[in-house]
């Protein structure tokens, strides 16, 4: 029997939420949930109304069929969320079954909404040292996701001083075996800042 495209798991393919990638998981999220057609479901509860006690049968059949569409609705948007948190962060909604407040908890917790976030984002990306086993593809890596959550604040810095920062993050050493002129493989940090010496 072959599956449906509207039952296939797309949530697999994509990086689980950790602390670094909230922006461009609640993108490929936002996408997922309205191609399910359950995004409205995380945004409004849109729970069906109770009925009132001298609702005809009519009334109460209709009520049971929209009561169940909701449940399973709920059901499949909670499954979709809850499958792509790494398990570091399931602490924060452990319990939780209700999923617009699993996207509000997620949001409000990951998501830049103040000064004090945007001071640590900026921290981060200035603090930020490549470790001691030297693993250039990794410290990229870290480096970018630190420069994607200064961005979610459409804070404007330009190619140059990302790169400042870059250079600033490597060790002396490691710097040495990699002269300012060979900076070009890093052009995806750096831009189009010229760094030729």
């Amino acid at each position: 029997m072959s599956i449906d495209d509207s039952e296939k798991p797309f949530s697999t393919q994509i990086k689980h939420l950790n602390e670094k990638n909230y922006y461009s998981w609640s993108t490929q999220v936002h996408a997922i949930l309205c191609y399910q057609r359950v995004l409205n479901i995380t945004e409004n509860e849109a729970k069906p109304r109770e009925l009132e006690a001298t609702a005809s049968e009519q009334d109460k059949g209709q009520y049971k069929t929209e009561f169940e569409a909701w449940e399973a609705t709920v059901a499949k948007a909670n499954a979709i969320l809850l499958s792509i948190i790494s398990e570091q962060l399931m602490m924060f909604v452990e319990n939780e079954d209700d999923p617009v407040r699993i996207w509000s908890i997620l949001r409000n917790r990951f998501h830049p909404t103040s000064n004090v976030t945007l001071a640590q984002a900026l921290k981060y990306i200035v603090t930020l040292r490549i470790g001691d086993d030297g693993d250039i593809e990794a410290h990229i890596r870290d480096f970018t996701a630190g420069k994607r959550r200064v961005e979610e604040y459409n804070v404007v810095l330009t190619d140059i001083i990302y790169c400042t920062f870059f250079i600033l993050s490597m060790l002396t050493t490691y710097l040495w075996r990699f002269p300012p002129r060979g900076l070009g493989a890093w052009t995806p940090i750096c831009g189009g800042a010229r760094l030729e010496v």
